[in-house]
């Protein structure tokens, strides 16, 4: 497990209102030369049909990379945003 999970500022506490923290570790053995990509979704829905939507949302990798680069490029705005009212 990261270090951080045993941070002294970290609460151990998972409840509405406050922050959380997941770690995840993958072990993935390839082949020599092989080449994979892998889709990789984390998140919460209200229900089990709501999780299946949005698996079947992302489960095409055209469709799952073409929304990993626009929320990129969103969190690269909202930084230079808030960046640029720290200054």
């Amino acid at each position: 497990m990261p270090d951080s999970v045993f941070s002294p500022n970290l609460s151990m506490e998972n409840a509405l209102g406050t922050e959380s923290c997941i770690a995840v570790e993958l072990e993935i053995e390839l082949d020599g030369y092989d080449d994979k990509k892998i889709v990789l979704m984390i998140g919460e829905e209200e229900d089990k049909n709501s999780c299946i939507n949005i698996i079947n949302k992302y489960k095409n990798l055209e469709k799952a990379c073409e929304e990993l680069s626009r929320s990129k490029k969103l969190l690269e705005q909202y930084f230079k945003k808030s960046a640029s009212k720290n200054l």
